[in-house]
């Protein structure tokens, strides 16, 4: 398994792993998203690859809040359901560890939802601490 930077030519693939989340897998979506995200220096997207095939992703954000100061979020991370189990999850996790690093960032924060109850136990296993639990709420604009 090998970690790189994504790259556009991934989408179809990204999309695919996202709907694993059940969220919207379009790779046309992702594309837009990705373009965007890519251009931005605040924002890392890596993929996992096994034979040159995508196989997970993560992506992180550097983030300044005035409340907890800068740290960098896990928004997403995903490993195919036939690889899980198999370190890629792990890995990714490393390469968002060095690309937050890079950046000046001293912290690693990421947020599950409360169903996703093997996502606690795998960041629990990999040094992670629960800091606090919360509802999120969103405005439609």
């Amino acid at each position: 398994m090998n970690i790189r930077k994504a790259v556009l030519s991934d989408c179809p693939e990204i999309a695919g792993l996202t709907e694993q989340l059940r969220y919207s897998g379009d790779a046309e979506k992702a594309k837009t998203i990705l373009t965007g995200v890519l251009s931005q220096q605040d924002y890392g997207v890596f993929v996992g690859t096994t034979d040159e095939k995508v196989i997970g992703w993560i992506q992180l954000h550097r983030v300044i809040s005035l409340e907890t100061g800068a740290y960098v979020e896990i928004m997403g991370l995903v490993v195919d359901d036939q690889y899980r189990g198999q370190g890629l999850g792990r890995l990714l996790v490393k390469e968002a560890t060095d690309w937050a690093r890079s950046i000046g960032g001293c912290r690693l924060r990421v947020r599950c939802n409360v169903i996703r109850t093997e996502s606690h136990k795998f960041y629990e296993s990999i040094g992670f601490k629960l800091k606090k639990e919360q509802k999120v709420f969103d405005s439609l604009l």
